[in-house]
C-alpha cells in the first residue's frame, strides 16, 4: 500500500520507512549544528578528561609535580583545545584518584616531576555526524637529585564520539577531544604505575 506526502508517494513497507526514519534523523542532526557553523565552542573539561577506569600496578610511596607543555586556549569560532591548566588538572586529579603516587606536590617540593607535552592533537573536520581526535602526547618522568629523565614513552590515543552523542557538532567535537585525552591519560599512569622507581 503507498499513501501521498505532499505529493510524494510513501510505500508502506517497514524497511522503507526505516530508511526514511533514519535519514530524517540524519537531517535533524544537520539542523542541530552538523553543519552550521553558529555553535560556539567550549574548552575541554578537566572532569571529563580524568579516567575513573585506572588499574595502577604499582603505587609509588613518592610524591610527584605535574607540569604540560604544548596546549592551546580554545577560539569559540574553532573546535575545542586542550589548555595546558586543563589537562595538568586532569592529570593530576587522576593520580591523586588512582593514588599512582602518595602526593602530588608544587614546585621544587616534588620529589619526581613529570612533564607532559602536547605533540599532535589531530580532529576530523566538523562537517561529519560522527568526530574523531586523535593525539600524542610525550611523556617524561624525571628523578629527584639529578633531575635526569628516568622514563619517557611518546602515547598516541583517540576517540571517537558517535552522532547520537549530540546534535551538535561543535558539542562530539569537544567530547571527542576529551576522550582522546582521558585515554592518553590512562596509558600513561598506568604505565607509570609498571616502573620500578627507588
Amino acid at each position: 500500500m503507498e499513501r501521498k506526502i505532499h505529493g510524494c508517494r510513501l510505500a508502506r513497507h517497514p524497511q522503507a520507512l526505516s530508511r526514511l526514519n533514519t535519514f530524517a534523523l540524519s537531517l535533524s542532526i544537520v539542523a542541530g549544528g552538523g553543519i552550521s557553523g553558529c555553535a560556539t565552542s567550549s574548552p575541554a573539561s578537566p572532569a571529563a578528561m580524568a579516567p575513573k577506569d585506572l588499574r595502577v600496578q604499582r603505587p609509588h610511596p613518592h610524591s610527584i609535580g605535574v607540569e604540560v607543555r604544548g596546549g592551546r586556549a580554545t577560539d569559540p569560532k574553532g573546535p575545542s583545545q586542550i589548555s595546558n591548566q586543563a589537562l595538568a588538572r586532569a592529570i593530576v586529579d587522576s593520580i591523586k584518584s588512582s593514588r599512582a603516587f602518595t602526593r602530588v606536590a608544587a614546585g621544587a617540593g616534588a620529589e619526581y616531576r613529570l612533564r607532559v607535552d602536547i605533540i599532535e592533537l589531530e580532529q576530523s573536520p566538523q562537517t561529519g555526524f560522527s568526530m574523531t581526535a586523535r593525539m600524542e602526547a610525550r611523556w617524561t618522568l624525571f628523578g629527584p637529585d639529578t633531575g635526569k629523565p628516568v622514563w619517557a614513552e611518546t602515547i598516541h590515543s583517540s576517540y571517537t564520539a558517535s552522532a547520537i552523542s549530540s546534535r551538535k557538532a561543535v558539542t562530539r567535537m569537544r567530547l571527542a577531544t576529551e576522550g582522546a585525552a582521558k585515554e592518553n591519560i590512562r596509558q600513561g599512569i598506568e604505565r607509570i604505575s609498571r616502573i620500578h622507581l627507588r
